[in-house]
């Protein structure tokens, strides 16, 4: 509502075709029903102007406040995570597969604790700060992601480092990193050590998204143009055809 914040937003080239976009989205799942995906698509859009406006007012130091306070943060994840794992299952008798802390699906959470990772790698590599301090944020996080048990965390991990030390020009220390990385591989690979969580689980979960994609893409072509609005997988597969709903699954 204010006009001087508004500028800010407004004078970035694609502003107004992102609007043109929400209010499409707005149509679509109005016309299909699909309330869930209504809401999503006003959060994102919100998320969106939110984008734009710090695109606007963003500095180095606040870019470099804002990543220390995600990692700040991420502690309480782990810790949430810990508590959900460990403790909650005592209380209620139930137990917890793979910990999501307060995200909406576990592969969630890795995928947000490996980001914290390698942010800590960077902030390790640039030297700021007490180094031990991410050393510990990093290793609390290497904690969240082996109890969401996400497989392809461990991925990105290595990739966003092997990029970051390329990056900066740590030779030795990407030799070091990728020696660390093939011998754990081997002990994973070739002597069958149960370091990752669900690594055995490899094949089923790869079955399992191959069905998914060709489910997703048969339901594309069949709106091409308009699709059912975000999060229509949840929308859509109201038959649980994997024997499970598999809400977070890719949108048309």
């Amino acid at each position: 509502m204010n006009q001087d914040l508004r500028k800010l937003i407004t004078v970035h080239k694609g502003s107004n075709v992102l609007l043109l976009f929400f209010a499409y989205n707005f149509l679509v799942s109005s016309i299909y029903g699909n309330w869930i995906g209504l809401v999503i698509g006003l959060g994102i859009m919100l998320l969106f102007i939110l984008g734009l406006f710090i695109r606007s007012i963003m500095t180095n130091e606040l870019f470099e406040t804002a990543i220390n306070l995600a990692c700040y943060l991420s502690i309480m994840a782990t810790v949430y995570a810990l508590i959900e794992k460990y403790i909650y299952p005592f209380v209620s008798n139930d137990n917890v597969d793979r910990a999501s802390a307060m995200f909406f699906y576990p592969n969630y959470f890795g995928t947000i604790a490996s980001i914290i990772v390698i942010i800590c790698g960077y902030k390790v590599i640039t030297r700021q700060g007490n180094l031990w301090v991410y050393y510990g944020i990093a290793f609390m996080n290497v904690i969240s992601i082996y109890l969401s048990g996400s497989m392809f965390a461990w991925v990105e991990v290595f990739l966003g480092v092997s990029v970051l030390l390329f990056t900066f020009k740590k030779h030795n220390l990407l030799a070091y990193w990728l020696l660390l990385v093939t011998v754990s591989s081997f002990l994973i690979v070739v002597l069958n050590l149960d370091i990752i969580p669900r690594l055995s689980q490899a094949e089923v979960t790869t079955d399992m998204r191959i069905q998914i994609w060709k489910y997703a893409i048969r339901k594309i072509e069949s709106r091409p143009l308009f699709g059912h609005g975000f999060m229509s997988y949840l929308y859509l597969d109201k038959t649980q055809r994997f024997g499970y709903l598999v809400p977070h699954s890719h949108s048309d």
